[in-house]
């Protein structure tokens, strides 16, 4: 007798339409859940995902909106959040009609934005909707021989100075670095410095680089490792692929080597999870809320981010057994 796990869906409890549907805007220059102006600032990384479903969303629910994407690193949109609400709180004259602003980035709120925010009284303002979660990948060309390694060795290649770990050594050249970060400011690169780097700086050769692109080219040049945000990288899969990644669990245990994937995400069974979540000050019933709602809410937009291999926030898996 043979048995295998096979994923389906449940269908969403979907909010969105008391949300957003069912919100009627008289005045399309007037902001709501459906029409008015929103700004929103989308992290790099997640561009190419965020931009075809808000066209989506003003095509199909709010012909009335206008959303201007601006692409940022995570620690910029944080910033421009807030001190656009600040300029904003300044001047009431056009609360109505004034942009919405969001951002989209691929982490929480790290400890000193959210002292920023507590310390100017502003928490209670702020709208947190998750998205969905990705993973961080390590990443290295396709004609690579590198295939898995755990988040322990991952750990000491970049704490220990002159370590040669023969899972992690992929460069070309002796003064060629290691690893490639995207920018300092980027989501994925706060994860590193935060749960593998202990807050410091990597002892190995590192090299940070602006673009996202530009990140991937250096991989597929053989130039170094990646870590990286999957999302990105799994779409230059004609270059690049990701390595399995094992882990030893706070029981002892020690879990195998996996790729991310939406089972690998949901089950926890890969160890380094990105999330994808949305901020905004602007409140329940503006644009910012009306298209976050959607993305997190929908099962256009949440299947959608299911289908690419994130794991949606609100979509629920259920893993059966047959025969």
């Amino acid at each position: 007798m043979k048995h295998h796990q096979t994923m389906s869906t449940l269908a969403l409890v979907c909010l969105f339409a008391l949300i957003v549907l069912g919100c009627e805007a008289k005045d399309p220059s007037k902001n709501s859940p459906t029409s008015g102006n929103l700004i929103l600032y989308v992290d790099e990384a997640y561009e190419n995902l965020i931009r075809p479903l808000a066209d989506s969303f003003t095509t199909n629910h709010a012909p009335d909106m206008n959303i201007e994407i601006r692409t940022v690193q995570a620690r910029d949109a944080v910033e421009e959040l807030i001190n656009l609400h600040i300029a904003h709180l300044a001047d009431t004259s056009t609360v109505d009609t004034a942009a919405a602003v969001a951002i989209i980035i691929g982490r929480s709120l790290l400890e000193d934005e959210k002292k920023v925010i507590a310390d100017r009284h502003l928490e209670k303002g702020l709208m947190d909707i998750p998205l969905a979660w990705d993973g961080l990948a390590i990443v290295v060309p396709n004609d690579s021989p590198l295939q898995e390694t755990t988040v322990e060795r991952l750990k000491e290649s970049l704490t220990k100075e002159n370590r040669t770990l023969s899972s992690l050594q992929e460069t070309k050249g002796s003064n060629a670095p290691r690893f490639i970060f995207p920018s300092a400011n980027s989501s994925s690169y706060a994860y590193v410095r935060n749960r593998l780097l202990n807050g410091g700086e990597p002892a190995t050769p590192a090299r940070w680089v602006e673009t996202t692109d530009s990140v991937l080219d250096q991989i597929a040049n053989g130039e170094g490792i990646g870590l990286m945000a999957w999302y990105p990288a799994h779409l230059d899969s004609l270059r690049l692929r990701t390595l399995r990644v094992g882990y030893t669990d706070s029981t002892g245990a020690v879990q195998p080597p996996t790729r991310i994937h939406p089972a690998s995400l949901v089950m926890n069974k890969y160890p380094m999870k990105l999330r994808i979540v949305g901020y905004s000050f602007s409140g329940i019933k503006s644009p910012a809320n009306g298209f976050l709602s959607w993305l997190a809410r929908s099962d256009v937009a949440q299947h959608e981010m299911g289908k690419i291999g994130l794991e949606p926030e609100n979509v629920h898996f259920v893993f059966t057994t047959e025969e």
